[in-house]
């Protein structure tokens, strides 16, 4: 595998893994959950899921940062890459 292809790879899952760290975070810190299952009912519960994945998704911001001073584009292009991903599987989630 050539490097741009790997980088494009790992972008792409620093894109999916970033927000997933957030959302532990949030859930550990504010919500005080003791484990994702719970704090998904809750959210579910409570109508905010999709708006919480959606604000943990800013920690792909800090990881754009990153790439940006690193000057690594084909990372940065799979970091957009997943968080379209994951905003189009937000808006079929609300719809459904």
């Amino acid at each position: 595998m050539n490097k741009q292809k790997r980088d494009l790879i790992i972008g792409f899952l620093t894109g999916l893994l970033a927000p997933l760290i957030g959302f532990y975070f949030y859930t550990h810190l504010v919500l005080k959950v003791p484990d994702m299952l719970h704090a998904y009912h809750r959210l579910i519960i409570a109508g905010v899921f999709t708006q919480t994945v959606a604000l943990s998704m800013i920690a792909n911001l800090l990881v754009l940062f990153v790439y940006n001073k690193r000057n690594e584009t084909m990372k940065i292009r799979g970091l957009i890459g997943a968080s379209v991903f994951l905003a189009l599987l937000l808006s079929f989630w609300n719809i459904l």
